[in-house]
């Protein structure tokens, strides 16, 4: 697939102009990561909790509390994954979502927001770089 086609020589431009095809930058606004930060403390918290509580009120009981532990365990890991969504975009910089290769979007509002956690987030800067020697 071609992105980039060449227009031909221009002596008004004095150099040749390219023109991008076939795609466009998708600004995305995902929901703010604030909630979902303390969802995915209190699923943590839930996680660690279960079992104890269970140990502490079923000592004699072993089916519920091996059943608390794995519950536990499953509710950890949802905590755990939930929390690889959760990322900050810094001032004067923009995040690049991209889903197993193919482009989604990209972040430039400044703040703590939450996205899909297989997204792949890759940042790049937006400040103008003055070159003059």
């Amino acid at each position: 697939m071609q992105l980039i086609q060449e227009q031909p020589f221009n002596s008004a431009y004095n150099s040749v102009q390219p023109e991008v095809i076939g795609r466009k930058e998708k600004i995305l606004h995902p929901p703010s990561g604030k909630t979902t930060y303390l969802t995915a403390i209190f699923l943590l918290l839930c996680g660690l909790g279960l079992p104890g509580i269970s140990i502490l009120l079923f000592t004699r009981n072993v089916i519920i509390i091996i059943l608390a532990l794995v519950v536990g365990l499953a509710i950890f890991i949802a905590g755990c994954f939930y929390c690889c969504g959760i990322y900050t975009v810094q001032p004067n910089s923009a995040y690049i979502l991209t889903m197993f290769g193919e482009y989604k979007g990209t972040v430039k509002d400044n703040g703590l927001f939450y996205v899909n956690p297989f997204y792949t987030k890759s940042e790049i800067s937006l400040k103008y770089h003055n070159l003059d020697g």
